[in-house]
């Protein structure tokens, strides 16, 4: 859902363009100026401009998107070869947390998972086990919340996390892991976002930052951070769609340090193998609620 000012409105919903409508007018041009984003090996991953409330975002190779700060609808022109059922889950998983942020949202680039406590957020960058140890909290029963972006509120009394569209990508090792054998490794999730159990939003327990441990032992860690580290962590993780308003950069900062003010922030070292999953499973459940209880 989407909220502005208390009222509650419905996510922004997909309009995907014929080749021989006004796609035309949503070219590579349109995002001319904008920001550039690049993912850890330095490849173009989002080009975002904004000009007068209105909004336009250019995943390379797969879409360009316009939007408004208003209205539910979100236009996307496919480039030419995009499978039919690509985009939409392209939109879901990297066009909507920037949409979201453009209208006033704050989105973290993490999986979660629903444990006794509330909300576990896990976040990290790509090919850090986020989804693989989303996952395997889910098989021991906990329910699964978000894969790679979960959108928090920080303007009630408590902190909480809503439901977004999602689904489940796990790398072909962590599928093989799990058993899963040769099946895509993309699975089920929750395309239409109304939470687990029917829910929208739950209370954010913590944010877990996740990041390799390498030694011989290869052993988990986790243990809180101070405030101090846990603010700049969190906002690396932190889906921006620009940075030029400054008014938006300013709210956006001071969400993050509300969020670190109140809810515990802690880092998580995950082992290179999948073989020491299982114990980092268990130092999770100890930490944050125990199993998910049966039934």
């Amino acid at each position: 859902m989407d909220r502005a000012g208390g009222a509650v409105r419905p996510l922004p919903w997909l309009d995907i363009l014929e080749p021989e409508s006004e796609a035309t007018v949503l070219s590579s041009s349109s995002v001319a100026g904008g920001d550039v984003w690049r993912d850890a090996a330095g490849r173009i991953v989002a080009r975002c401009r904004a000009e007068d409330g209105r909004y336009w975002l250019e995943l390379p190779g797969v879409a360009t998107f316009r939007f408004n700060g208003e209205n539910a609808r979100v236009v996307a022109a496919p480039c030419p070869g995009i499978a039919p059922d690509a985009l939409p889950r392209a939109y879901r998983h990297s066009a909507l947390p920037l949409v979201l942020h453009a209208r006033g949202h704050e989105v973290l680039h993490a999986s979660a998972v629903l444990m006794p406590q509330g909300i576990v957020a896990l976040c990290g960058a790509s090919q850090s086990g986020k989804s693989t140890i989303a996952y395997g909290l889910h098989r021991r029963g906990h329910a699964l919340w978000a894969d790679d972006a979960v959108a928090i509120d920080v303007s009630g009394p408590v902190i909480s996390a809503w439901a977004l569209p999602f689904d489940v990508r796990l790398r072909p090792a962590s599928a093989t892991f799990f058993g899963l054998g040769e099946r895509a490794a993309q699975l089920p999730g929750r395309p239409d976002a109304e939470g687990p159990d029917g829910r929208r939003s739950a209370p954010l327990a913590v944010v877990c930052i996740l990041g390799r441990r390498s030694g011989a032992s290869g052993r988990p860690i986790l243990g809180p951070l101070a405030a101090s580290e846990a603010y700049p962590a969190l906002l690396a993780q932190a889906y921006c769609f620009s940075l030029e308003d400054s008014a938006r950069k300013r709210a956006m900062l001071e969400r993050y340090l509300s969020l670190v003010g109140q809810r515990p922030v802690f880092r998580l070292a995950v082992p290179e193998t999948l073989e020491g999953l299982d114990e980092l499973l268990d130092a999770i459940e100890r930490a944050f609620g125990g199993p998910a209880e049966a039934g």
